[in-house]
């Protein structure tokens, strides 16, 4: 019970936290990065930003709630300074590489080196004890009192709740794109980019025994220990970013939310472990972020080894995206499926659909192989204002005037998406 009353009594302080305010503000100008690219490719926004930011947020505080839950009822306890060491490290790598803002690897960073001191305890040896070197005297202090199972935990779960906002949420927020391969052939994919902020409540150790908070739960701490433990307010932001042109939005995202699940319920027993078995903590650490390097190895080698989806078959044209509150949203119309006929006539290229859009201009009658292989008849009137395509983005052909180049590099840099004309457009 007063642990529930140390939450409560900490929720006005997350909202002084100047961290809240930043990764709302880094949640908006995502968000409306990408609302613009669409803007741009598209002449017309597929996502909306009101709907979109207050649906992170909101999704967010669900984890933030989840996380917080897991942590103190698994009897996680950290230190402020493990917490701070951790964004310390993750800022100085994602200056080489954004993709390192994923915590796993400065966690496996700090793990490995700290576990490494403390079980040979290497801060006793002639070389750090000589006068010139007494600047290292507190810098070893601190690797040696981190708390390696606890950042390990903290990541863990940070991980799973990272996989089921993705399978919640994150395939409703992806965008279309137009891709080039390596043999220079223009396929449809998706950019499926989300991001959450979520607020934290963490049990932390001040080391002042005759303060802090009162646990009543037997079994703690299961991992970490301390005293004076009190409740932290610390907002968090966790993201996911992945590219497809093999799987629909909602088959990636399924998958890697499988794999990060699995991921972080076996880190997580690790940690467990690395608490009871000291010379297990430099394996659990190499593990955090091997482990994940290899889901992303992995996913990216599927990628260029499988067949793309979003191509037009001999016979027909495939759909990449709808357009929403569009004729072909309430039309039933998918990505994914293969428009034969409209109004009657077979379309093989964007030309044909024109021609055969215009030979009704009130009314559409579309036949299309759906999902399951089957072929499936609706139709709908057209009113003015509607979308001149129906709403429907296909698929690119030899024709298109652009492609879309995404690049992974420094924070100096960002990611750079890059619209690029074709040379072979018309």
């Amino acid at each position: 019970m007063e642990v529930l009353i140390g939450v409560l009594n900490q929720i006005p302080q997350i909202f002084l936290h100047p961290m809240l305010y930043v990764g709302v503000l880094i949640i908006v100008l995502q968000y409306r990065r990408q609302i613009t690219l669409e803007r741009k490719l598209f002449s017309s926004r597929i996502h909306s930003l009101p709907k979109e930011v207050l649906s992170s947020l909101g999704y967010g505080l669900l984890g933030g709630i989840i996380t917080s839950s897991l942590m103190i009822v698994l009897g996680i306890v950290l230190h402020p300074s493990d917490t701070l060491l951790i964004w310390v490290i993750t800022i100085v790598l994602i200056l080489f590489n954004v993709r390192f803002l994923c915590l796993s690897y400065a966690t496996g960073i700090i793990g490995v080196v700290a576990g490494v001191f403390q079980l040979f305890d290497l801060s006793k040896i002639q070389f750090f004890n000589n006068p010139a070197f007494s600047w290292t005297t507190p810098i070893l202090e601190g690797i040696n009192q981190i708390q390696i199972p606890s950042i390990i935990a903290i990541v863990a779960i940070l991980h799973l709740v990272e996989a089921i906002l993705i399978r919640l949420q994150a395939s409703k927020q992806a965008t279309p794109l137009f891709l080039e391969t390596k043999r220079g052939k223009l396929v449809g994919g998706h950019h499926i980019q989300s991001y959450w902020l979520l607020p934290l409540f963490l049990v932390v150790s001040t080391g002042n025994i005759d303060a802090g908070i009162q646990l009543d739960f037997s079994w703690w701490p299961l991992i970490g220990s301390g005293v004076g433990l009190t409740i932290l307010p610390v907002p968090a932001m966790i993201g996911y970013s992945d590219l497809t042109s093999v799987n629909s939005p909602s088959e990636k995202s399924k998958k890697t939310s499988n794999y990060l699940l699995l991921y972080s319920l076996v880190l997580l027993g690790m940690a467990f472990i690395a608490e009871k078995w000291v010379a297990f903590q430099i394996v659990a650490a190499f593990f955090a972020g091997f482990a994940h390097e290899i889901i992303l190895f992995f996913g990216k080698q599927k990628e260029k080894t499988m067949p793309p989806i979003y191509v037009h078959p001999k016979d027909g044209l495939k759909v990449l995206a709808v357009l929403p509150d569009s004729i072909a949203m309430r039309m039933g119309i998918k990505p994914g499926e293969v428009i034969k006929k409209v109004n009657g006539v077979p379309v093989t290229s964007i030309e044909e659909l024109y021609y055969a859009l215009q030979r009704q201009s009130a009314f559409v009658k579309l036949e299309v192989i759906n999902l399951e292989g089957h072929l499936k008849f609706t139709q709908h009137s057209i009113y003015d204002g509607d979308h001149y395509q129906l709403g429907i983005i296909l698929a690119p052909d030899d024709n298109a005037p652009y492609y879309i180049e995404v690049e992974n590099t420094s924070l100096l840099e960002l990611l750079k998406q890059k619209i690029h004309k074709t040379s072979h457009s018309a």
